[in-house]
């Protein structure tokens, strides 16, 4: 359970930043420097922010420490997020699930999407508290 309870808690907290820089990167960022350049200027924090998001969840939730487990952790917080992604795609944009998926075929969805695949591995790239520790 705690592999759930620490993708969970790595999923809120990450969709709770990015929803927040969203909206700012969507409503004031990208009428100034348009969306693409609005999307690679906000993928360094949000990847800030996602790591310790990752960091807290494995502090709260206490998953094994093992690499499997920290696998597990990644690969649900990865297709969480997509489909989190999907649905407020639909909601807040109108679009289908189709749309949604036709833009992450754009440059900017492409960094997006290789920038929340580099996320998903953050359970893999920290180090386990049993083992030596402490996160960093």
């Amino acid at each position: 359970m705690s592999i759930l309870s620490a993708a969970f808690i790595y999923l809120l907290l990450a969709f709770a930043a990015g929803f927040v820089l969203g909206a700012i990167r969507t409503l004031w960022l990208a009428p100034l420097v348009t969306e693409p350049v609005a999307v690679y200027l906000e993928l360094p924090i949000m990847a800030l922010g996602s790591w310790h998001a990752c960091r807290a969840a494995f502090a709260l939730a206490k998953p094994p420490p093992t690499g499997a487990a920290r696998l597990a952790v990644g690969a649900l917080w990865f297709a969480g997020l997509q489909a989190l992604e999907a649905a407020l795609a639909g909601v807040a944009r109108g679009w289908s699930v189709e749309g949604w998926f036709a833009s992450q075929w754009t440059p900017h969805g492409l960094a997006s999407l290789a920038a929340m695949a580099a996320c998903a591995a953050f359970p893999l790239m920290q180090r386990s508290p049993a083992r030596d520790g402490g996160a960093r």
